[in-house]
């Protein structure tokens, strides 16, 4: 996990089959790539089934609003 300070910002999740990167304040962002995914109140996250789903560039866009910049 990646935190500012206190504040939780990113962090990484395996599973059997995929992997999650999670926004903790993933709601408030701008997705225009359309990858987040979830229905909580902050939380939304981007998964990845194989190397393929990652697309740097998307992340980092989603990376660097979170990390208001």
């Amino acid at each position: 996990m990646y935190s500012l300070g206190t504040t939780p910002i990113v962090s990484i999740e395996g599973f059997r089959a995929h992997v999650n990167l999670k926004l903790f304040e993933g709601a408030r962002l701008q997705d225009r790539a359309g990858i987040l995914e979830g229905t909580g109140k902050g939380v939304r996250h981007v998964k990845f089934r194989s190397p393929a789903d990652v697309d740097e560039e998307k992340i980092r866009e989603l990376i660097d609003q979170a990390l208001g910049h």
